[in-house]
Parts: C-alpha cells; structure tokens; sequence
C-alpha cells in the first residue's frame, strides 16, 4: 500500500488526520473563521445575563435576525433566497368556528 493509501486509512480509523501540514492547514482556516466572530464578553459564572436587545426596536430586532439566517446559511454552503411572499411555502388553515367560551 502507498502512502497516500497509508494516510487514508489512518484517517478513517483514527477519524482524524495525522499530517503535520494538514493539521497546520486546519489550524490556519479555523483562526480565519475565528477573525471573523463579533466582539465578545467574559461573564462570571451565575451572572444573570444582560439585556442585548433592550434598546432595539421590533424592525431593529428583525434585521438582526436575517443578518444573523443569513450568515447562517452562508456558513452551511448554501444561499439564501429571495421569493416574493404569495411564493412562500405555506399552508392556509381556514377557521370557521369562533370560540365563544372565554378561558378563565
């Protein structure tokens, strides 16, 4: 067996790989996607957390989270889309009773 069927097997027995240079390559690429991570805080441990959001308004709030669905979705390889609403996969529930009951 060649080396390079040598090193294959010892990457699927061990589930890691054992080459300096290629460790030395996974090392590189995780410190790039560690650069890009946002400012971070050290809380002791039983600290309540702080309020992130307080000041934000609900369209505020929103668009934090479609940067945060897309990053997402860009980290996983895939892109996002945009569709106009009436394309959306949805399903429509049509209610015919109305509840007369209040709880409580």
């Amino acid at each position: 067996m060649g080396e390079s069927g040598a090193r294959l097997l010892r990457v699927l027995h061990t589930g890691h790989v054992s080459d300096q240079s290629e460790q030395e390559a996974r090392a590189r690429r995780a410190a790039r996607r560690r650069a890009t991570w946002g400012p971070g805080e050290w809380v002791p441990l039983g600290t309540p957390k702080p309020p992130l959001h307080d000041d934000a308004t609900p369209e505020e709030r929103l668009g934090r989270l479609w940067q945060l669905t897309c990053q997402v979705w860009a980290f996983a390889g895939k892109e996002t889309q945009r569709l106009p609403r009436h394309e959306w996969p949805i399903e429509v529930f049509e209610i015919e009773q109305t509840r007369t009951d209040a709880p409580g």
